[in-house]
């Protein structure tokens, strides 16, 4: 269930280094990362960033540029592992060129006319700016023309029509006005209007909701999702403060799935407009177009479970086996450092097997989890997914199966013979 050091890992490590930098200077508004990455490699043999920022929310000084390029090449040589004299322009601190004013059309198209001509573009290559920034370099004219066109040769979707959310332009949305607004119209008359992508979208029914959200039955251009919205019940501080652990789904779901466990073959973060309001939502696969059913946690929906039967008789030993690719689960989780809270744990059966399935992956971690540790993380997981299991049983079981009635209690023995089991598992794979 690992994963090597390919482009897809290089992007989104980047995307996170930008992301802590941009914590701590807001004017910083995207990027282009350029990387060769050979095959059978770990490591690329160099790397060129060139970031914009806006002197108009904040300028910058030529000491301060500097810094930033500094804190940069820390950042890639700790989290990335790119050796300093593998990071071009920004170990040579040439930060006119690394570190460029989106309010300088001149400036934009040398940077550009400097790629194009300059830097042979191969292995790892992505972006992330803000619109503000992209509308600036469309200003560059043709160049930028001819820069789009060496960017689709990359795989990466520079065309005019296409309609990007940065992370920078959805920390403009995630504001006690616009969400206390979106929160109080639809309290007020419901979801009157909703586009999603420049879409008209339809909403049919509630498929799930909680204070940080809700989720609704969304059909967009002829297809159906599950979208969730920011919910009403909160309020908008912690909104805000929920819905930025919603924007790390997407990236957290795709970690897990490059893992090999089961998750949402859809999680993205996508433009909207609620009631006139923009705001940045979270579209998913809905459970039912899944080719297994899903057994979740927290929303069973109407769909429970029968794993046990109500008359049926049943032992920790045959509870085991039941749980037997759930317990190699959990072993893999811990032993892949991820970090996750109940919240996360649900069931899904494919095959006839039970397996766990993740959502509202928000808050997961991703570090390596101490050997002290280890015992701790799976008695969590493993009571975590003991809880999944009895919180989608059928009443009718729960309330006539005693050994299922019993699995709600603190009390209850499968818990910690399944920890055990697991703990033995990761032991094995130590040796």
């Amino acid at each position: 269930m690992g994963s090597n050091k390919n482009t897809e890992w290089y992007q989104r490590e980047f995307k996170e280094v930008f992301r802590q930098i941009n914590q701590r200077y807001p004017g910083l508004c995207g990027y282009f990362l350029f990387g060769s990455l050979k095959e059978g490699e770990d490591s690329p043999t160099d790397v060129d960033v060139f970031c914009f920022y806006d002197s108009e929310v904040q300028p910058l000084s030529e000491e301060e540029r500097i810094q930033i390029l500094d804190e940069m090449e820390a950042e890639c040589r700790a989290s990335l592992g790119i050796p300093t004299h593998r990071f071009n322009n920004v170990c040579y601190k040439e930060h006119e060129r690394a570190l460029v004013d989106i309010s300088s059309t001149k400036g934009l198209q040398g940077l550009l006319f400097n790629i194009l001509h300059h830097r042979q573009v191969s292995g790892i290559a992505d972006f992330d700016v803000t619109s503000k920034a992209r509308e600036r370099i469309i200003e560059a004219g043709q160049v930028y023309e001819d820069f789009r066109k060496l960017m689709e040769r990359q795989g990466l979707d520079w065309s005019l029509e296409r309609i990007k959310m940065s992370e920078t332009d959805i920390g403009g949305l995630l504001t006690l006005s616009n969400v206390g607004n979106i929160a109080s119209s639809i309290m007020a008359s419901g979801i009157s209007s909703l586009h999603i992508e420049g879409k008209l979208a339809n909403v049919s029914e509630v498929l799930g909701c909680g204070g940080t959200k809700r989720v609704y039955n969304v059909e967009v251009g002829g297809r159906n999702y599950a979208v969730a919205l920011p919910g009403t019940v909160d309020p908008a501080e912690i909104t805000i403060t929920k819905w930025n652990k919603v924007l790390q789904e997407p990236a957290n779901t795709d970690r897990l799935r490059e893992l090999g466990f089961h998750v949402n073959d859809i999680c993205r973060i996508a433009p909207a407009e609620i009631n006139g309001h923009e705001f940045p939502v979270l579209m998913m696969k809905r459970y039912r177009d899944h080719d297994f059913p899903i057994f979740d946690s927290k929303n069973p929906c109407r769909h429970y479970h029968e794993f046990i039967k109500p008359e049926q008789k049943v032992t920790d030993e045959d509870c085991l086996q039941l749980f037997s690719a759930v317990g190699d689960e959990i072993a893999a989780l811990v032993q892949n450092g991820v970090g996750l809270g109940n919240d996360c744990f649900n069931l899904c059966e494919i095959d006839g097997v039970i397996h766990l399935y993740f959502n509202d992956l928000g808050p997961a971690r991703f570090e390596d989890i101490p050997a002290r540790a280890l015992e701790v993380y799976v008695s969590a997981y493993a009571r975590a997914a003991v809880g999944a299991f009895v919180n989608t049983t059928t009443e009718r079981v729960y309330s006539t199966n005693p050994y299922v009635n019993s699995m709600g209690d603190l009390s209850c023995t499968l818990h910690p013979v399944l920890a055990k089991r697991v703990m033995k598992t990761i032991e094995e794979k130590l040796k």
